[in-house]
C-alpha cells in the first residue's frame, strides 16, 4: 500500500480492477477546505485517460510492472508467441492485447511488454508496425 504522497509520475497503481499508470498528478489545499490530489490516470490495456480526486493521504494500491525486452517468434494460430531477450522464456500474447498491429508484425521484430506478476498487460510494438498500419 502507498499513499497519495508517494505518488509520482509513472507509478502504476491498481483501481477498481484496472492497473493505471499516474500521468500527471497535483496537491492542491482549497483555504479551509481538505487538501486533495488531482492526478490524471492512464488505463494501460484501454489507453484511457481519466482525471481522478484523491483524499490526501488517502492510501492506493501500488502495482510493479516490469518492462522487458522480447522478440516476435511467431503466431501459432491462438496467439503470437514473444521470447525475452534476457531470459529467453517464451509467452503467448492473444491478438485482443496486441491489436490492428499484430498482423504487420514481422518475425524477429523487438517489442516491449509490460507484465504485471507473470500477465501480460500491453505490448509497445516498434514505430515500423504503427507507420505500417497507418499507410
Amino acid at each position: 500500500m502507498a499513499s497519495t504522497s508517494d505518488f509520482f509520475p509513472g507509478m502504476c497503481l491498481k483501481r477498481d480492477g484496472n492497473i493505471e499508470t499516474i500521468v500527471e498528478f497535483q496537491h492542491v489545499n482549497p483555504g479551509n477546505w481538505r487538501a486533495f490530489v488531482r492526478a490524471k490516470l492512464k488505463q494501460i490495456k484501454s489507453g484511457k485517460v481519466v482525471e481522478i480526486r484523491f483524499r490526501a493521504g488517502e492510501q492506493i494500491d501500488q502495482v510493479r510492472v516490469e518492462q522487458r525486452e522480447s522478440q516476435y517468434l511467431y503466431s501459432d494460430g491462438t496467439g503470437y508467441v514473444f521470447m525475452d531477450k534476457e531470459t529467453y522464456d517464451q509467452v503467448s500474447v492473444s491478438e485482443e492485447i496486441l491489436g490492428e498491429g499484430a498482423h504487420f508484425l514481422k518475425e524477429g521484430e523487438g517489442v516491449k511488454i509490460l507484465m504485471s506478476n507473470g500477465e501480460v498487460l500491453s505490448i509497445e510494438m516498434p514505430a515500423s508496425v504503427h507507420l505500417r498500419v497507418i499507410e
